[in-house]
């Protein structure tokens, strides 16, 4: 059941424009347009907006670590996909083995508990038509001279996915965490084993396989679905970009990876005679198929003295350039920078584009964003890191040109961490891709974390699914009390107007006036037909069944009573 709404009035704007009739704003096209700022909006009055929240499925996570080279129980940063000619969702996510991986590192503890149930994302094995080509697919190798105190010896149990503990760390293990002792005993892995980016695919969106695609060896076996290997220390942050109308078929899928040399000090390096063969910063890779990948150069497309490691990646198709967005470090908090480049190589002087401000809680920093097109506007996920209690939320953002980011309505959380317990109870990371739409709702992959952001021992986490109403991301609402939104003057493309409106408990109604307020003949407020029911593609109609004259600046009135308005479009 719907909770009881606050009977509020708000305005939007901080005064109402004045304006001449005949002058005309934002055109209205069959794009959707979304209540996210207030372009549209001149006043409002007894209606609130606010962000609603996705409902995440029963059964999350949906991909959990349950593979020997997921040892630490850390699998993140999920991209997804829908491939419409194979008919399956694609998955590219970081498995991080980092803390069992530190040569050096001294620890009380042993391996992550083990449990020998099965998988709960499927089998081992994928499609008949999975690749199974050589190493030599994967461009990125272990490093030049691999370590000699290591453990080779591959752990034959699979760890817990779903525990919220860690095993005790000695002080010294601590420090060396952060680079800053050399220690002298080794950890379950060598350094080459810390991360890898792999690879699953549903043909749900719910139940995923993990494929044996035979690219990299992993302790004398390449029976796993690993795509890379890193060249440094570990991977990190990364986003997959498929550019389905791209002319040249062997650059259609873009992979950015972070790579990164920490927590290695040049002593830990030289002792152990390892050898960095990349310098740390941000890697390209270019495939045809999302399988088979290819490195864009030998050197970073966006060094690290530019950009940290929470890095996400995308393609503006509109103005057809990447999107660079960056964690960066101001006034001691972290926030986020923006950079675009049309090849990879020349990029924009990356600009500050969010920092906390005034009306965020006092510790607040900004962890993660990512940007996508959606309707007629850019939608973009934000991570607010808390120091205070460690935890990570999952707010919005929107954007008119991809390049200048406001905050979204109340700022709640899109997807609002779990309870108490849960695998993501703590810290919720937004995906480095767009929602996936399927049918009338769109779909959200997260990766979830019980664990602090500054917990000592290895952090594990699983992937979630969220689903939302298309559009649903934010809603302008009124309760029992009638409310009327004003727009300021638009311009219709289309003659027939439609809406994304959940009245099923209310009534919704459109009039139509002249950008001076007189009524528009027919389309009075009196001979406005009510809707009453909740549906993503409502058309709105009159008595007499009107069509409105495209092009002529209109002002439109909703007219709201315990219902929701989520977007209008016309055509």
């Amino acid at each position: 059941m719907r909770p009881p709404l606050a009977l509020v009035t708000i305005c939007l704007c901080a005064a109402a424009e004045s304006v001449a009739a005949g002058e005309a704003g934002l055109t209205i096209g069959p794009q959707h347009e979304l209540f996210l700022d207030d372009r549209a909006i001149d006043k409002t009055e007894q209606l609130s907006r606010r962000v609603v929240p996705a409902v995440k499925h029963k059964d999350n996570p949906v991909l959990v670590a349950d593979r020997p080279w997921e040892m630490q129980g850390f699998v993140a940063f999920p991209s997804v996909c829908y491939d419409p000619q194979r008919k399956i969702f694609r998955m590219w996510y970081l498995v991080c083995n980092i803390w069992w991986s530190r040569n050096g590192a001294a620890t009380t503890a042993s391996a992550p508990a083990t449990t020998t149930s099965s998988p709960a994302s499927g089998p081992t094995t994928g499609p008949a038509s999975a690749p199974a080509s050589s190493s030599a697919s994967a461009p990125a190798s272990a490093p030049a001279s691999a370590p000699t105190s290591a453990s080779t010896s591959a752990p034959t149990s699979i760890p817990a996915t779903r525990a919220t503990s860690a095993p005790a760390v000695e002080p010294a293990a601590l420090a060396y965490y952060r680079g800053k002792t050399s220690g002298n005993k080794v950890g379950a892995l060598p350094m080459e084993d810390s991360a890898f980016i792999c690879y699953a695919e549903s043909a749900d969106g719910l139940k995923w396989t993990k494929p044996e695609l035979g690219l990299v060896d992993f302790q004398g076996s390449k029976k796993n679905n690993i795509l890379l290997r890193h060249r440094g220390s570990h991977f990190d942050s990364f986003s997959v970009i498929f550019r389905a109308d791209w002319p040249k078929p062997e650059e259609r899928y873009v992979l950015i990876a972070f790579v990164g040399t920490w927590p290695y000090e040049a002593k830990q390096i030289a002792e152990r005679g390892l050898k960095y063969d990349v310098a740390p910063g941000h890697y390209a890779y270019f495939s045809a198929d999302g399988i088979n990948w290819k490195a864009q150069g030998d050197k970073p497309v966006v060094a690290l003295s530019l950009a940290m490691d929470r890095t996400t990646w995308s393609w503006d198709a509109k103005r057809k350039l990447f999107l660079g967005n960056w964690k960066w470090s101001e006034k001691n908090k972290r926030c986020r920078r923006q950079a675009e480049s049309q090849d990879l190589v020349n990029w924009s002087a990356p600009r500050t584009i969010l920092f906390p401000d005034n009306n965020d809680p006092p510790d607040a920093e900004f962890y993660g964003h990512y940007g996508f097109e959606y309707g007629s506007q850019y939608v973009g996920w934000l991570e607010v890191y808390r120091p205070g209690p460690g935890t990570i939320d999952f707010q919005l953002v929107g954007s008119r040109d991809g390049q200048n980011w406001d905050r979204v309505a109340d700022r709640g959380a899109l997807i609002p961490r779990g309870a108490e317990g849960a695998f993501d109870s703590t810290m919720i990371f937004a995906p480095s891709s767009p929602p996936i739409e399927q049918g009338n709702e769109l779909w959200i992959y997260y990766e979830g974390c019980g664990q602090k952001h500054e917990h000592p021992g290895p952090h594990q986490a699983a992937i979630g699914m969220a689903r939302m109403r298309e559009d649903g991301f934010v809603a302008v609402e009124a309760g029992e009390a009638p409310g009327k939104l004003i727009t300021k003057p638009l311009v219709l493309k289309g003659s027939r107007l439609f809406a994304n409106v959940d009245a099923s408990k209310g009534e919704f109604r459109v009039e139509v006036v002249q950008p001076d307020g007189k009524p528009l003949p027919g389309f009075e407020a009196a001979k406005a037909l009510p809707t009453t029911v909740d549906g993503v593609n409502s058309p709105i109609s009159w008595q007499g069944d009107p069509s409105l004259a495209p092009g002529q600046p209109l002002r439109l009135v909703f007219h709201l009573k315990s219902a929701r308005l989520y977007s209008i479009w016309s055509q």
